[in-house]
């Protein structure tokens, strides 16, 4: 069973407040992640399920480019990693987390990758 984009945000908000150091307010977390899980008729099983499945490949980031190019998201990283000075210090910084990123990055991650890749190819 997959769980609904609208209640994402709100499982995810009670998730993170799972970390808290307050006994009380990790318990209250896990009660209220219950209910939500319940009122959209899932459990903590479906939750996990939903962890343990293998994300489905982000869309193809060919499609941010006008041609047919199939560059992987790790490739554009590499390719911008390589010239620093055309991109703002809050750039770098961004394109430095992505050369450890975990995992697949998000539409947003992928769309600004995208926007800085175009730089660097349009001055190639």
């Amino acid at each position: 069973m997959k769980v609904a984009l609208a209640v994402r945000p709100v499982l995810a908000k009670l998730v993170r407040l799972l970390a808290s150091d307050s006994d009380g307010e990790a318990l209250g977390a896990v009660r209220a992640l219950g209910r939500a899980l319940r009122a959209n008729g899932l459990d903590f099983h479906d939750l996990a399920r939903e962890i343990e499945t293998p994300a489905a490949p982000s869309s193809d980031v060919h499609n941010h480019f006008d041609d047919d190019s199939a560059e992987t998201w790790e490739t554009m990283v590499d390719a911008c990693v390589d010239q620093p000075d055309r991109f703002t210090s809050k750039e770098q910084q961004f394109l430095e987390s992505m050369q450890t990123w975990y995992g697949e990055p998000t539409q947003k991650q992928l769309d600004w990758l995208a926007a800085l890749f175009k730089r660097v190819r349009r001055a190639a």
